[in-house]
């Protein structure tokens, strides 16, 4: 096997090929720039009826120009998720520069974004935290999912902010943070209904009212929105259809405002979503670990010589568990290649049930118009329940077994946020600075019940978080210093924050039926940590040019899967990001064109990896090892990128959305104990042992594909005021392959390596159907109807088998609108 070492000569090459792609592409645009006199400017202005328009954003938590941040933001409005059909997170999928949507390895609801290389350890948090009204959503405790369906319901946009943010957004922001901006009351009156309906017995409803119940005083908008479609994974023993959805959502929005400097805005939100769970297709056994894992359980170690299938596991798997000839559990797969992928047969029951719900109050005070203090408050909840059958086949072979009345999370947070903003120095410096506190406690019983193999595992736990952080961040215009300095600006911001997480958990592990003594499990974690940022930009008359150096965290925990107490507890990761972007609004004669481009660099160190965690009790009577699952502090990695979006305008009635990424990211240092019953190879060429240090540093970098792009095209048809307007839009979406395992060689772990993956969407709009205030869509998403993984499980070597999660098939169908009241 090849070694790779990496140096530091490696890292200084990975971040100057970045900045020498954006300089290309920034200086190159400049010239453009400059080749334009003021007069062929304006003539462009006047003879060209495109526009692009202007994008408002909070990135930096107050209402400014897109092309004026400083940060590397993508955005969507509520016209171009309807537009394009992005109803849930995962299908952002090849449409957002260094953006990737997996489950992680979970279950098919489960959103676990990577930003940057920067994503979810599963046990432990999040890399890029998502925000609604400016409020963190409550996530699972074990899983990676973070609220639940129906986010995009009557949203106003999705900002997408990449690189660390933990400044102004804390924690838990290495790769970015999503944000998500729900529509406020207004002072119209207007009613919205939409219906749809589609393949797969799609059907759906909402309905939005907006009240001014004082004039501009007092206003109200409240929500509901419905959705059911059937699965389209059918299990052939008593047809029950997985992979469906079925939801519901309603919201609720005060906004008062008794003088013209007092605001205050109640949101509520609940959400219920109950569905059949995830089709899961078993592709392969592997009868020599499933036979090492069994015997284990009595303290042996396999015959030599025999093969798999006469070794003693084997035996008793066939004769106590299956009660068949299953040739140690490579009937199943077998079995499944005689059936398509979107029929399966499943034990265990899947099923999945998520409740989540919260109410937000922003309240804002302008003591001057250079001055205001805003004060939120938030209180969330969220309770997640579901079966799994992991293996994918109708073997009780590994699978989530928790009942309907348990909950593995059941969890509130509470928020609170003072924040000053403001200008001074004669408006020259803009300021932010605030005091955040968050805590999180368990609302009732937590638990999961596993069954692998001849095991009964329980486990019981609480957990407690709880957070407290100083921050302040300022711009600061040069002008204020001299005279000509007036396009250069320089941003500096800082947070402190406290973290204490407290954990306890209750681990039971039967073996054929017999249960071994209760392992408990406690411990906390006290932690602090400053973030911080250090930029400067300059502002022309149509571009910005920005670099910036950030400092951001994820916390650390308590992993409540844990077997051996001394991995109970994982400490805080870091990173050190490095970026310069440019930002360009010109013309190439009558083309207006909007180009943003950004090359980062990323120093990750402290990396959080989630493994195999075995261990064998010396006080207890049971010679079998305790099985479960860990956080590891586990190495360092480098990882740099050159990220382009692009907006044309070629004909008046075309406009051209282009987005790209290239990723180049490697580990610096990875060591992992080997979960394994099996010896398993490392970078060094060597097999290692169960128990011993692997060194996993040649292993490609998890979730980051080396190339995304995204092309739009988006053509107004009709224009017509008694016809109404018809638009048309395609969009294909492409991802290069893509490596899912966080602990596994290549060599060593069938379907790590995700194919690459191109999709085709398009849909055809009808607005102000014939001079009504009425509109049609008709669209369509995975137009090639590819079959494509989504997620492998990334157990062979662990547990045996090969399963694996398809994306959705070719979706279509109309959804219909109906709007009264003013626009």
């Amino acid at each position: 096997m090849r070694v790779i070492a990496v140096h530091n000569n490696d890292k200084n090459k990975m971040l100057v090929k970045s900045l020498l792609v954006l300089s290309c592409v920034v200086f190159g645009s400049r010239t453009v720039l400059a080749q334009q006199t003021p007069a062929d400017s304006a003539q462009a202005s006047v003879s060209s009826s495109a526009v692009i328009e202007e994008v408002i954003v909070s990135a930096r938590r107050t209402q400014e120009s897109q092309q004026d941040v400083p940060i590397a933001v993508t955005t969507m409005n509520s016209d171009v998720l309807q537009r394009e059909s992005i109803g849930t997170l995962q299908d952002l999928q090849g449409r957002v520069p260094s953006l990737i949507m997996s489950t992680g390895g979970q279950q098919r609801n489960t959103e676990a974004p990577t930003l940057r290389g920067q994503g979810g350890t599963y046990g432990g948090g999040s890399g890029v935290a998502q925000y609604y009204a400016e409020v963190p959503l409550p996530a699972d405790t074990t899983e990676s999912n973070v609220g639940g369906p129906g986010k995009f319901f009557d949203i106003a946009d999705i900002q997408i902010l990449k690189g660390a943010q933990g400044t102004l957004f804390g924690k838990n922001t290495t790769g970015g943070a999503l944000l998500l901006t729900p529509n406020k009351p207004n002072e119209n009156f207007s009613i919205d209904v939409g219906v749809e309906s589609g393949n797969y017995h799609l059907n759906g409803y909402e309905v939005v009212v907006n009240l001014p119940l004082l004039s501009e005083t007092l206003m109200l908008r409240l929500g509901a929105k419905y959705q059911d479609r059937d699965g389209f994974t059918e299990d052939v023993a008593n047809g029950t259809r997985y992979d469906d959805r079925h939801y519901k959502t309603y919201r609720f929005g005060l906004l008062w405002r008794p003088t013209d400097r007092l605001e205050n805005y109640l949101l509520a939100y609940d959400t219920e979503s109950r569905t059949n769970g995830t089709g899961t297709v078993i592709k392969a056994a592997r009868p020599e670990l499933l036979n090492a894992l069994i015997i284990a359980q009595g303290g042996l170690s396999p015959l030599p010589i025999l093969p798999a299938e006469a070794q003693p596991g084997c035996l008793a798997w066939d004769a106590l568990l299956t009660m068949e000839n299953s040739r140690c559990g490579q009937l199943y797969p077998e079995e499944q290649s005689q059936r398509d992928n979107r029929h399966v047969e499943l034990s265990a029951d899947p099923t999945d049930f998520t409740a989540t719900g919260a109410v937000i109050n922003t309240l804002t005070y302008e003591f001057t118009d250079s001055l205001s203090l805003r004060y939120i408050a938030s209180y969330s909840y969220l309770e997640h329940q579901y079966r799994w059958d992991t293996d994918g086949s109708r073997a009780e072979w590994t699978e989530f077994v928790t009942s309907d009345d348990d909950r593995q999370t059941d969890i509130t947070v509470h928020t609170e946020e003072l924040q000053l903003q403001g200008l001074v120095l004669d408006g020259n410096m803009e300021f932010s600075t605030g005091l955040y506190y968050e805590i999180q406690k368990p609302d009732g019983p937590e638990g999961t019940q596993i069954r692998a193999l001849y095991n009964d595992i329980s486990v019981d736990w609480e957990i407690e978080k709880e957070s407290y952080a100083a921050y302040a961040q300022s711009t600061y215009n040069l002008a204020h210093v001299a005279e000509g300095l007036d396009r250069w600006e320089i941003t500096a911001g800082v947070r402190k924050t406290y973290d204490r997480v407290e954990g306890e958990s209750v681990f039971v592990q039967s073996i054929f039926g017999v249960p071994s003594e209760p392992a408990l499990l406690d411990g906390e974690l006290r932690d602090s940590a400053i973030t911080w940022t250090l930029g400067v930009d300059y502002k022309g008359d149509h571009s910005l040019l920005y670099a910036k150096v950030s400092r951001g965290y994820k916390v650390g925990g308590f992993t409540i899967t844990a077997a051996n107490p001394d991995n109970a507890q994982y400490e805080s990761e870091y990173v050190f990001n490095y970026e310069i972007g440019n930002k360009l609004d010109f013309s190439v004669g009558e083309v207006p064109i909007r180009l943003n481009t950004a090359a980062y660099y990323t120093d990750y160190t402290d990396m959080q990896r989630h493994g195999v965690d075995v261990f064998v009790d010396s006080s207890n009577t049971s010679v079998a090892p305790r099985l479960g699952a860990a956080v590891f502090n586990a190495g360092e990695a480098s990882i740099a990128g050159v990220e382009m979006e692009a907006t044309i305008i070629p004909l008046p009635r075309l406009m051209l959305l282009i987005a790209y990424s290239y990723t180049d990211a490697q580990y610096d240092e990875y060591f992992l104990k080997n979960g394994s019953s099996l010896p398993v190879p490392s970078c060094t060429g060597e097999h290692v042992g169960q128990g011993e240090m692997v060194d996993l540093s040649c292993m490609p970098f998890l979730y980051t594909p080396e190339h995304q792009y995204s092309v739009t095209a988006i053509y107004d048809v009709v224009q017509s005021i008694d016809w109404g307007n018809v638009s048309a839009s395609l969009t294909w979406a492409w991802t290069d392959e893509n490596y899912t395992s966080a602990t596994t060689l290549p060599e060593t772990e069938p379907g790590a390596w995700l194919d690459p993956i191109g999709l085709l969407t398009a849909s055809l709009s009808w607005d102000n159907m014939f001079n009504q205030d009425l509109s049609l869509q008709l669209f369509g998403t995975n137009l090639l109807d590819k079959e494509y993984i989504m997620s492998n499980q990334n157990v062979w070597n662990t547990l045996g088998y090969r399963t694996v999660t398809y994306g959705e098939p070719r979706m279509f169908g109309a959804r219909l609108s109906y709007h009264w009241g003013s626009q």
